[in-house]
Order: C-alpha cells, then structure tokens, then sequence
C-alpha cells in the first residue's frame, strides 16, 4: 500500500498542500487494489502501515516522524470525506461499531479521477503534483530567444499539468507525444528520434529513450487504435512520465536555445 500512496503523493509536504477531496480521491484509488479478505479498512490500521507500532529511532519510513501528527490529520480529513460522500460505509454490526469501514458500491465503482469527479464534484491536484514541476515553468516563461518562442511549449507544459491532475489520461499521453514532436529544433534536430540518438551523453539519451519508445508509444496506441468490443483505458501510472520530461525540460532550460 505505501508504495501506492508514495506514487500518488511523493513527498510529505505535497501530501500536506492536498485539500481533504483530491487525497481522499487518491485514497480511495489505493483502497480499490486491496484484495477480500482485506476489504475492511479501519483509520487506525492504515496510520500502523505508514508508521510501524514497532517503529525503531533511525527507521526509513514512507514520510519523516516529525510531520507524523499533521499528516495524521490531513489522512483524517481525508477519511471523513470519503465517509460524507458515502465512498466509505459501515460494514453494520461489531465491526462497524469498533470503526471499521468499506468500500461503498459507488466506491468500488470508479476507475479513474475524471470518473469520481462527475459524481462528487471537480478535484483538481495540487500544481506541485502534475507532470512539471512547477519550478521548471517557471523557468521556461523567464527564456528568451531570438530564434524560438516558448509560447507553445509553455502551453503544451500547462496543458500538461491540467490533463494529468483532472483523469484526463488520453490526453496526457496525446500532449506528452506532442511536446516531444515539438522540441527537436530546440536541440538543432529534425525529429526526436534524432535527438535521443545524436544528442547528449549516455544518460541523457537512456532517458529521452524512454520517452521515445514509451510515451510516444503509448500516445500512439491511444490515437491510432480503432474501437473494439471492450476497451482498457490509460492509467495514472501509465501516462506518467514527469522524472523523464523534467530532464529534457531542465536540459532546454540550460541551453537556453
């Protein structure tokens, strides 16, 4: 489970910067994956699983002992809105007195952000949780160029952001597949496909490789595939190439094209 919510909120103060909606929608996505028997869930056992009883000083744990008790109270928030929107329910008798509870019908339902959100309402994510980082925009609106305009690629990094936060993954991925198609300029490179083979050191390539045959891949499987009888559809964690797109930001960044 940790690794699930790690994934979903990677840092303690980004968890923190959550309204009680956006981490209860994220709870209720790790909750999901929890297999019967397992499907009772009591607030108290999830804190056990974040920070172990038998807890030793010096012990890594998902995040730092010392913000313990204000996460604590955003992951209780966060709890008493999924039981207010009836995403979390009673199981009835002597384990719903001692406080455990369930998935709800309409819980179990949902499969994605965008789903949740026409029920409950929007749940917009915190900026600092998107696929660029903020301080990399930032940078992006401070380049000036006399050669290119960042307009384009400013707006193809919000969109970005907007896409991923709201469950929009088609979209992710169709936006991701497009700023890679829009860059190679910037490097003196016709395609990216170029890029990935002709610029940078070896590390800088493995990773652009993993944007070139992952993501664009992916993108193209979302755009090109043809309606079939049952359809799977994009993930979080398949659309979610922030680590990758923030080294070819940060590398445009420091070229200053």
């Amino acid at each position: 489970m940790d690794d699930e919510l790690h994934q979903a909120f990677p840092d303690a103060n980004a968890l923190l910067d959550a309204q009680p909606a956006q981490l209860g929608a994220q709870l209720l996505f790790v909750f999901q994956k929890r297999k019967p028997p397992a499907d009772l869930l009591h607030l108290n056992n999830f804190f056990s699983e974040i920070w172990p009883e038998s807890y030793i000083p010096g012990q890594e744990t998902i995040y730092p002992q010392e913000k313990r008790e204000a996460i604590k109270e955003a992951f209780g928030e966060a709890w008493a809105w999924l039981e207010t929107s009836g995403l979390l329910v009673s199981p009835g008798g002597t384990n719903g007195a001692n406080g455990f509870r369930k998935l709800s019908r309409q819980g179990r339902s949902f499969k994605a952000l965008g789903d949740l959100a026409q029920s409950v309402g929007p749940i917009v994510m915190p900026s600092n949780l998107g696929m660029i980082a903020e301080i990399r925009l930032a940078s992006l609106r401070k380049l000036t160029s006399t050669f290119f305009d960042f307009a384009k690629l400013i707006k193809l990094c919000e969109e970005l952001n907007s896409s991923y936060a709201t469950g929009n993954y088609c979209a992710t991925a169709m936006l991701t597949r497009a700023l890679l198609d829009h860059v190679p300029p910037l490097f003196q490179k016709g395609t990216f496909k170029e890029v990935v083979n002709q610029y940078g050191g070896s590390s800088f390539k493995a990773t652009m490789l993993h944007l070139e045959n992952g993501a664009r891949k992916i993108a193209d499987m979302i755009l090109h595939s043809p309606i079939q009888k049952t359809e799977s559809l994009p993930t979080q964690q398949q659309v979610h190439f922030a680590p990758q797109l923030d080294v070819l930001l940060a590398e445009i960044i420091r070229i200053k094209p």
